[in-house]
C-alpha cells in the first residue's frame, strides 16, 4: 500500500502505441481499506456505489511531461440531496 491511498494518476498514452479507439490517458488508482469497506458495503445492501474523483494537472519532476493526479473518496451528499440523486448527462459540463 503506498503512503497515499485513494489516489492515482493518468498519463498520455504514448502515441507511437496508440491505435485509433485507444483511450488517450491510461494510468493506474490504489483504493484503500477504508474506501474499499465502503464500497463493499454500499454494494452489500444494494445500492450503486457512487464515488467522488478530483484531478489535478501535475508536471513530472523527472519528465517534465504532464499528467492527471487523482484521488477518489466516498460520495459527499449535500443537504437536502438523497442518495439515491443521480447525475444526468446533462450536468456534466463537457
Amino acid at each position: 500500500m503506498s503512503a497515499y491511498p485513494n489516489t492515482g494518476s493518468l498519463f498520455p498514452m504514448d502515441e507511437k502505441y496508440r491505435k485509433e479507439r485507444s483511450p488517450n490517458l491510461t494510468g493506474q488508482i490504489e483504493l484503500g481499506e477504508d474506501l474499499c469497506n465502503y464500497i463493499a458495503k454500499e454494494y452489500k445492501a444494494g445500492g450503486e456505489v457512487i464515488l467522488d474523483i478530483s484531478a489535478w494537472t501535475r508536471t513530472g519532476a523527472d519528465s517534465g511531461k504532464k499528467f492527471l493526479s487523482l484521488a477518489v473518496k466516498e460520495h459527499y451528499i449535500k443537504q437536502g440531496e438523497t442518495k439515491t440523486t443521480k447525475v444526468v448527462d446533462e450536468d456534466i459540463p463537457f
